[in-house]
């Protein structure tokens, strides 16, 4: 079962955040696709650039794995010296209870997010998460973004079985998930405590 992983940009919700503070999430979210691939930034977004020079940090949230993440930033940040980055990284439950925490103290941390879809759609639901349709969406397929513009896939993981071969006959190995409950897999079987979803 694939689970995507998603770059979005916290909403501005009923004014809470300055104008620039949203300015800031576009210009992250389109420098993080930039490291992804994309080509330069455009003149237009000259003037984004110059608010982000003045606000002059952003945290950048994942759930993704830190040896991936650190060379983004750290490409970023070469690229870009006048913004800080905070990145926090966390298992993605834990980061969306951090998020949900936070909307609770209204402190709102986050710029970017990058995450499992399932915690996405609960930010969305939520209006937690804004709409950002970078130019870069283009080079996607459908099946790679949210239709409406809240997220676009940038990594794909993928859940499987596995067993070992020398505790397990052939004749029982599980074919789907349910095959855990009988008798041989109940208990006999691992998978990490926090990362169920």
């Amino acid at each position: 079962m694939p689970s995507a992983m998603s770059l979005s940009s916290i909403s501005t919700r009923s004014g809470k955040m300055k104008h620039s503070r949203m300015l800031l999430r576009i210009l992250i979210a389109t420098l993080f696709f930039v490291q992804f691939g994309a080509q330069r930034l455009r003149a237009q977004d000259a003037d984004t650039l110059q608010k982000a020079k003045a606000e002059g940090a952003a945290v950048f949230y994942t759930s993704a794995g830190l040896t991936e993440m650190k060379p983004l930033v750290d490409g970023f940040s070469k690229k870009f010296p006048f913004i800080k980055v905070e990145l926090y990284r966390a298992i993605s439950e834990k980061l969306l209870n951090k998020i949900l925490t936070e909307e609770r103290a209204q402190t709102h941390r986050f710029d970017v997010v990058l995450t499992n879809t399932l915690e996405l759609e609960d930010l969305i639901a939520r209006g937690l998460i804004g709409k950002y349709k970078s130019r870069e969406r283009n080079g996607y397929s459908d099946k790679d973004m949210d239709k409406d513009g809240y997220w676009t896939n940038v990594q794909s993981s993928y859940y499987v079985l596995g067993y070992n071969t020398n505790l397990v006959p052939a004749g029982s190995v599980p074919k789907d998930w349910p095959d855990l409950l009988k008798p041989l897999g109940k208990k006999n079987f691992a998978m990490d405590r926090e990362e169920y979803n």
